[in-house]
């Protein structure tokens, strides 16, 4: 409540200002720059092979642990750079940790067996981006960002989030749960679970729990996506390493 206050009251200073000349600027964070998307963040998405580095990171979370690990044989790629003339950004792959929902602090992470692997380039923008996030709001498609998980869960109905439906994602029967909007905390309860900004898809195979979590941008096209990233997934051990 005091940031919603702090903030109208900064709004209200800067619009004060500048209305006795047209030169006058608010604070540099109420700015809204120009951020006009090209063509190409809208273009059709494509998959292409993930990079040797990425499937030997794969092969390395499989390494360590006692779980099947899934990997997305085939990815999207970064198109356009974080401003004009930058480079596009680089796939990262990490590693996540069993029991994602549960560790409260950072040595009960280093402790947790991996469980699966995030894959992410760029990065995202949303409310809590400044007032100006709906501007860059485009920034989250594919051809700037993108944020992939793939792990096995817990069983358990505490680690389900409320509001999921039956669906059928990339051939596989399971669980969905919608993003809420581009806002990291958009329910109540664990309606937020594993990111309430993600699409999330829960499944069962092999006798193991399973959640692949996109990054929202859209809501048709973050779920053909989300289709089409988990028909890729293949076991970790059986991704090539070499290009």
């Amino acid at each position: 409540m005091r940031r919603a206050v702090l903030t109208l009251l900064l709004c209200a200073v800067a619009a004060a200002c500048s209305s006795g000349s047209r030169k006058q600027a608010g604070p540099p964070f109420l700015k809204i720059e120009h951020d006009s998307p090209p063509p190409s963040a809208y273009a059709p998405v494509e998959l292409y092979p993930i990079p040797a580095r990425v499937a030997w990171q794969c092969r390395r979370v499989q390494r360590r642990s006692p779980f099947r690990i899934l990997c997305p044989a085939r990815l999207p790629r970064p198109m356009i750079g974080a401003s004009a003339g930058a480079a596009p950004p680089k796939l990262l792959a990490q590693v996540l940790p069993y029991e994602l929902a549960t560790w409260r602090n950072r040595a009960q992470r280093r402790r947790a067996l991996p469980a699966g692997v995030s894959f992410v380039y760029g990065g995202p923008w949303g409310p809590d981006s400044g007032p100006d996030w709906r501007t860059h709001v485009w920034r989250n498609r594919p051809c700037c960002f993108l944020h992939f998980d793939v792990f096995r869960r817990p069983p358990g109905r505490q680690f389900i989030p409320s509001g999921v439906r039956p669906a059928v994602v990339g051939g596989k029967r399971g669980l969905l749960k919608e993003a809420g909007g581009y806002g990291m905390i958009s329910g109540s309860g664990n309606a937020d679970l594993y990111f309430g900004n993600h699409d999330r898809f829960l499944w069962r195979e092999g006798g193991d729990f399973y959640v692949a979590s996109l990054h929202y941008f859209g809501r048709r096209d973050t779920r053909a996506l989300l289709n089409r990233l988990v028909r890729e997934l293949r076991p970790a051990a059986a991704l090539a390493t070499t290009p």
